[in-house]
């Protein structure tokens, strides 16, 4: 449920989904609102201002999906044991990362997550190892000529890594 600020009045009402529980608050970046689901692990994005769906169903957890958080790009979802990041546009995974048996929510500060583990009490991971895939852009360069049945086409290609890690393409 979207009330307005200013009056109280509610703006708009969706279910999540049919029989699921959503227990955690949601969190709020760039006018989409993202929710995590208990027991299911599934997680939704809504418009702000219409309560639209933008995307949302299964993830790749092992169940309970705590508040999801959105940083510089980035959405971070934890899990139970395992904290992902994900492109808040459309949900698709950029890395995960394995940290215990807790499932809280995460913060991150200065490039560093942190996030509890519910093993012990008190015990607190920051994880600054969590890599994105290499991701690559390939251009062509130049037009080819209509190239007949048993001809070889060679072309110019240049390859740019656009991700944060090493990768072959």
């Amino acid at each position: 449920v979207a009330y307005d600020e200013g009056n109280g009045t509610e703006q708009w009402n969706t279910t999540v989904s049919f029989g699921v529980d959503v227990t955690e608050s949601p969190a709020v970046a760039d006018g989409v609102v993202y929710v995590g689901t208990k027991d299911t692990g599934e997680v939704w994005a809504y418009n702000a201002s219409t309560g639209d769906p933008v995307w949302g169903g299964p993830f790749d957890t092992s169940g309970t999906v705590a508040s999801p958080v959105v940083v510089d790009g980035i959405l971070y979802i934890a899990s139970v044991g395992e904290i992902y990041g994900g492109y808040p546009g459309n949900g698709t995974e950029r890395f995960s990362h394995a940290y215990g048996v807790g499932e809280s929510s995460p913060a991150v500060f200065n490039g560093t997550l942190y996030v509890h583990d519910g093993s012990s009490p008190g015990s607190l991971h920051a994880i600054t190892d969590v890599v994105e895939p290499a991701s690559f852009t390939v251009t062509v360069n130049g037009n080819n000529s209509p190239v007949d049945e048993g001809q070889t086409l060679t072309v110019s290609v240049d390859v740019t890594n656009d991700g944060d890690a090493q990768g072959q393409q």
